[in-house]
């Protein structure tokens, strides 16, 4: 096995060494990415008619009549030689669905997706022809679509650990340069999975400790700068529609999504493991126990509140010993607190419903909710599932020749990750450096001018300890408070050696 070097695990005992694991895994529904499609000139928008499969492309709302008779509604986002996909979407559903040509007895053109043609589905009804400057595609209820030009987006992406690469201090500095684009969508891409000090991590009790302490500080100081931030900073002088894109927000990630009302899902998406509330501080006094998860509790709905989430759902995210089922009734979903509905989210968590090693490995554990992207759909959170930029755009009712501005984002977050690696390499080494220099001399000056050696070296770390408080934490604070104090006596004892 490869040696650490000795200055990482001189760090490593000063930054307690937590991990991370996966609670719970699910099951993700899948969507091709849209491709491009032969198509011939649309019939007149005065006249509803079926036409053959090749006038239909990628963006067309379509009505499929299958030589079996059944008829199926949809927005088609693949086609070729030999398959259709079409995406039926109802008020929290989304699904897609292939059909093979060879079933196809007939496909009719209700709303076509080109900038220049109108819809033929009701020919009778008042035009709804897309006004000048509009694509058919706009929603006309978007500010940003009645502009003659492109909306402009700005990707921000939350990439690597949560906590670590992912916090306040670097995003302060994104959202300047966002502030400064002035995009009409601001993106905030998660793709956080379970780590720790840049490794993954192993599940055990201080996974726990986590997610609960340094997380849902993180979380709920990031979504302040995403959301309330942003409402109240007047310098924003055009406000963005804020999103989030899910790809992966496990572990403390998973809390910050939770604050965002506009989320869309990847078909591969998982948004969860932060369970285990309810068994935080085990070993302590009960009462000082329960006032501990109380408060986090109240921190956790208060993040979803902010996004609307329901609190059974965000309690079904937290908590294992919470029961939850659902029931879709007239394509709405109904959420019951105990097992009555036609599908266990989530059970006891305790005895025989603990979940096991291998119902985790094979995405079917269930004490406690991860979401993916058919369930984010089903419970009416995800407004729309996405795999690329130009299947994001079509969700939001935009033109695919969106602007997406080339921001600063991903180089700050790398600036800021390599000056975490650089303070866990040189804080260790600058102490070795300060221990190492002796005190002696036969004058005054000559021991003070060691303990001014000693006070230069302290000093950078106590510099390297402040600026990156947020990654260090609790362990930062505790080497805050021996520096100080360390400092102070060097100090002391220069002023009295004279």
């Amino acid at each position: 096995m490869k040696n650490t070097p000795r200055r990482s695990r001189t760090l490593s005992h000063l930054v307690a060494g937590l991990s991370m694991s996966v609670a719970t895994g699910v099951l993700a529904v899948g969507i091709a990415m849209p491709t491009a499609a032969i198509a011939r000139p649309l019939a007149s928008a005065s006249e509803a008619a079926t036409f053959t499969i090749d006038v239909a492309k990628v963006g067309d709302k379509v009505t499929i009549k299958l030589k079996d008779g059944r008829t199926v509604i949809g927005e088609i986002i693949s086609i070729d030689e030999r398959v259709v996909k079409i995406k039926q979407k109802t008020s929290s559903l989304v699904a897609t669905i292939e059909y093979s040509r060879t079933e196809i007895d007939s496909i009719a053109v209700t709303l076509a997706s080109g900038p220049n043609t109108a819809p033929v589905e009701n020919p009778s009804a008042p035009s709804s022809a897309p006004a000048p400057g509009k694509s058919a595609g706009s929603d006309a209820k978007n500010p940003y679509a009645s502009n003659n030009s492109p909306p402009s987006f700005y990707f921000v992406p939350f990439t690597g650990e949560f906590g670590r690469r992912v916090c306040a201090t670097p995003l302060k500095d994104v959202l300047a340069d966002a502030k400064r684009a002035s995009p009409d969508y601001l993106v905030f891409e998660f793709n956080c999975d379970f780590s720790f000090d840049g490794k993954a991590g192993t599940e055990d009790s201080r996974q726990i400790f986590l997610t609960w302490n340094r997380g849902m500080s993180v979380a709920t100081e990031m979504s302040t700068l995403m959301t309330d931030a942003i409402r109240d900073d007047k310098s924003w002088v055009k406000k963005p529609k804020v999103v989030g894109w899910v790809r992966r927000a496990l572990g403390p990630s998973a809390l910050l999504p939770l604050a965002l009302k506009d989320l869309y899902y990847s078909s591969d998406a998982r948004h969860g493991g932060i369970g285990y509330l309810d068994f935080l501080f085990s070993g302590i006094d009960e009462s000082v126990r329960q006032k501990q998860i109380s408060l986090r509790e109240g921190a956790v709905k208060g993040l979803g509140n902010k996004g609307g989430f329901d609190e059974r759902i965000v309690l079904a995210m937290t908590k294992t010993t919470y029961v939850l089922s659902l029931s879709m009734v007239g394509g709405k979903p109904e959420l019951h607190e105990n097992r009555t509905g036609d599908e266990t989210l989530t059970d006891s968590g305790l005895g025989g419903e603990r979940d096991t090693i291998e119902e985790i490995a094979r995405g079917t554990a269930n004490d406690t909710l991860t979401l993916n992207a058919q369930m984010a759909s089903k419970l009416g959170i995800a407004k729309g599932i996405a795999d690329s930029n130009d299947e994001l755009f079509f969700e939001l009712g935009v033109a695919r020749d969106a602007k997406v501005i080339e921001g600063k984002a991903g180089k700050i977050f790398d600036a800021w990750q390599r000056g975490v690696d650089r303070a866990e390499r040189d804080i260790p080494e600058l102490l070795e450096k300060a221990d190492t220099i002796e005190i002696r001399g036969n004058t005054p000056a000559e021991r003070n001018q060691a303990r001014g050696q000693q006070l230069g070296h302290l000093n950078r770390v106590r510099d390297l300890v402040k600026k990156y408080a947020e990654v260090l934490r609790d362990e930062g604070e505790q080497l805050l408070g021996d520096l100080n104090k360390r400092i102070e006596l060097l100090r002391q004892q220069i002023s009295y050696d004279r």
